[in-house]
């Protein structure tokens, strides 16, 4: 099965301080879907299962909305710590030239706003090299790891794998953790 997400973003620049973008749903269908009976097409239930779900998801076109976003908002959300590492963001453009769009952002030189946060940081960077390779480790049985096993298996054939269970079972143990601690 195909299906195509088409949507509309539009940049309104004309107050320079409160620059908007908006994303504006346009279209949304299944532009190909197969169906198989014991391993062979079967054409007239594809052409009227397409219709009929396209027909619904054109009802639907009508409940689209566009969802604005202003820079302002976007901007005063950076994190403290982009400061630390000497700048911070302060534009974001999108532009469009014939059929494609262009991403830029733009940045200002900034100095430590606060020592503390900053030596915070980048302990935290200089320990996430370890983080990673503790959460990867098989033989720490951290969930990732083991569910990164059982897809392997599973892509090698092996039918009995789950690459989810052990995901599955850490997010069981965190849930029951969080509860016991907030009462």
């Amino acid at each position: 099965m195909t299906v195509v997400f088409k949507f509309k973003i539009a940049v309104d620049d004309t107050l320079p301080g409160s620059k908007k973008f908006s994303l504006t749903p346009k279209n949304l269908e299944i532009t190909n879907l197969k169906v198989l009976n014991e391993g062979q097409e079967v054409e007239m239930e594809q052409m009227m299962i397409q219709s009929v779900v396209n027909l619904q998801l054109e009802n639907l076109k009508r409940e689209f909305k566009e969802f604005p976003f202003y820079m302002n908002d976007l901007l005063s959300k950076n994190p403290k710590e982009m400061q630390c590492l000497g700048f911070n963001v302060a534009d974001i453009d999108i532009t469009f030239k014939k059929s494609q769009a262009q991403f830029s952002a733009y940045f200002k030189k900034t100095k430590y706003a606060n020592k503390a946060l900053c030596e915070k940081f980048f302990q935290e960077l200089q320990g996430a090299p370890n983080k990673l390779k503790e959460v990867l480790d098989p033989a720490k049985n951290s969930a990732l790891a083991k569910g990164m096993e059982e897809a392997q298996a599973a892509a090698a054939g092996d039918t009995a794998a789950d690459p989810w269970a052990a995901l599955n079972d850490a997010f069981a143990k965190g849930a029951a953790a969080s509860q016991a601690a907030h009462g």
